[in-house]
């Protein structure tokens, strides 16, 4: 038993020891932590972006190693290694994380504008970590709630960044992403796009329903109220879309067909179905009706087999309310 326990002692000294080997490899040598968007200069010399950044703003133009000159070119644009950046990520996760949650809590929403601008970037650069993505979609859903943030972040393309996240094979195969972020980035779609023209330039794309729809219907890695959560957005930010541009829906989406989808959808999972979740799948087959109407659709897609799927609905939610909740 010693001698285990001594192995053991042994080869946890030797796993520190290659730790702190690899730490000594990325670290900035001006800030004495670990490469934070690391920025290689000619003469070879990384330094941490922000870091070089703060020495070069003194009027220093020199490498703080080897004291070679830096151009005026690189000085005006450090661009960042996204090898190294990469490979840093990848071994130090945890420690790149707190520094990206350091650097979103900075962001000021009072200047919307640049902040719009550092979340996007944060976004891009980390796109592969689930974990900061969920911290930047959630901080971006918090800033929605002020109205006048939607047309800056509509602009800066923050919608479609969101849109993309949920449309990444990774992502939609994490039960985590789905039960979080998936919701949040939901919502952020649909208060932008409800927000301003920019943003509703988004909800006329057919890649916001089918994206919407798809995290339901393609096998949704989530149960429960998890589930029930993630339906009553899709189906809400679907129905939005629709009524944002009806002329395109009409064109893309086959109404009859859809409705029988969503009503199966809800009925398929009732026990685990909150009254949101029916009163947004009720109202989305409500407007799926109407639009058939007006792409002169017969409907009788939705015959006797909906009309069983709804009166099922119904009655599964009549005795707790649910009925009245999405009275009309």
């Amino acid at each position: 038993l010693k001698m285990v326990q001594q192995q053991q002692a042994r080869h946890h000294r030797d796993s520190v020891d290659r730790e702190d080997s690899l730490f000594t490899s990325y670290k900035c040598p001006l800030t004495d932590d670990l490469l934070y968007e690391p920025v290689t200069l000619v003469c070879g010399h990384t330094f941490s972006k922000r870091a070089l950044e703060g020495v070069l703003s003194s009027g220093n133009r020199a490498c703080p190693i080897c004291r070679k000159p830096i151009s005026v070119a690189d000085a005006d644009e450090l661009k960042v290694n996204i090898l190294m950046r990469d490979t840093i990520t990848r071994l130090f996760s945890d420690r790149i994380l707190q520094l990206v949650k350091h650097d979103i809590a900075c962001l000021k929403p009072e200047n919307i504008e640049l902040a719009a601008e550092e979340l996007f970037f944060i976004i891009e650069r980390y796109k592969s970590n689930e974990d900061i993505v969920d911290l930047a979609v959630h901080t971006l859903l918090a800033w929605t709630r002020d109205k006048k943030n939607h047309v800056p972040l509509s602009r800066r393309g923050l919608g479609r960044e969101v849109l993309v996240l949920l449309r990444m094979p990774a992502f939609r195969a994490s039960a985590k992403f789905l039960r979080r972020t998936a919701v949040a980035g939901l919502q952020v779609l649909r208060a932008l796009g409800s927000g301003s023209v920019h943003g509703a330039k988004i909800l006329s794309e057919s890649a916001v329903w089918g994206t919407a729809l798809s995290l339901l219907l393609e096998n949704p890695k989530v149960k429960g109220p998890e589930l029930a959560a993630l339906a009553a957005e899709a189906f809400k930010l679907v129905a939005l879309a629709i009524k944002a541009n009806q002329e395109s829906a009409a064109v893309r989406l086959d109404p009859p067909l859809l409705a029988h989808q969503v009503l199966g959808f809800v009925l398929e999972h009732q026990q685990e179905a909150s009254k949101d979740m029916v009163a947004a799948a009720l109202r989305l087959v409500n407007d799926l009706i109407l639009l058939a109407q007006i792409k002169g659709t017969q409907h009788h897609g939705l015959g006797a087999a909906d009309a069983r799927q709804v009166l099922g609905l119904w009655s599964a939610w009549g005795s707790s309310g649910g009925a009245r909740a999405v009275d009309g």
